[in-house]
């Protein structure tokens, strides 16, 4: 089994700043329209909220996907080490002592791969083979299923990596257009202003040091 690291940028800001900051941003616009930086930034800043919130809706939706289908790859898997170590066990009741019967771990899927091949092999030129035909045939069944969702799961993590960009392009433009309205609204009222700092502003957002 295959795990994947997914790197989504991150602002040092963490989300519910960011919401909290958004959210006291646009009540103010609208309580305070007919000023000129606002009638410029207000569109920018509902803008901005809008496509952060649908790339954080979306990207969790396609990371939940991802997940149900490795748990799905996951149990497909452990149950085919489960065929595995049984079908050793049979043969080794069957007075067959000198295949290998060590236990093959459900995550190491290319040797229990090979492992299962190596088994069908032997179990063809057995001469009880007609007795385990039936597990032979489910675990044949079992390998298939697995490779199958293996496959899929590869093309959820992929899909949610292409999803997880657009949340981080969506969290750096709301980023962007914090901060660039910030720094107007300090502009244009001063940080001294009771408007300004009643808005609950990351630290790490455009700040206030070095500013008259």
């Amino acid at each position: 089994m295959v795990f994947f690291a997914i790197k989504i940028g991150m602002s040092n800001a963490n989300f519910i700043e960011l919401e909290t900051c958004i959210e006291h941003c646009i009540n103010y616009c609208a309580t305070h329209k007919s000023l000129d930086f606002v009638e410029i930034y207000e569109p920018r800043l509902v803008y901005a909220r809008t496509r952060f919130d649908e790339g954080v809706e979306t990207s969790d939706k396609k990371y939940l996907v991802w997940q149900s289908a490795v748990a799905d790859e996951t149990r497909a898997w452990k149950s085919v080490a489960s065929q595995l170590k049984m079908l050793q066990k049979e043969i080794a009741s069957m007075g067959c002592s000198d295949y290998p019967s060590e236990r093959i771990m459900y995550w190491d899927t290319e040797i229990l791969s090979d492992s299962v091949a190596q088994l069908l092999t032997f179990i063809d030129s057995f001469e009880e083979k007609a007795e385990l035909k039936e597990d032979v045939d489910k675990i044949k069944r079992g390998l298939s299923a697995a490779q199958s969702k293996r496959i899929l799961s590869h093309e959820k993590v992929s899909e949610y990596s292409r999803f997880s960009r657009m949340r981080s392009e969506a969290l750096g433009t709301l980023n962007a257009t914090l901060g660039d309205f910030r720094k107007s609204m300090r502009r244009n009222l001063g940080k001294q202003s009771e408007d300004y700092n009643a808005i609950r502003w990351p630290m790490t957002l455009a700040p206030d040091e070095r500013i008259l």
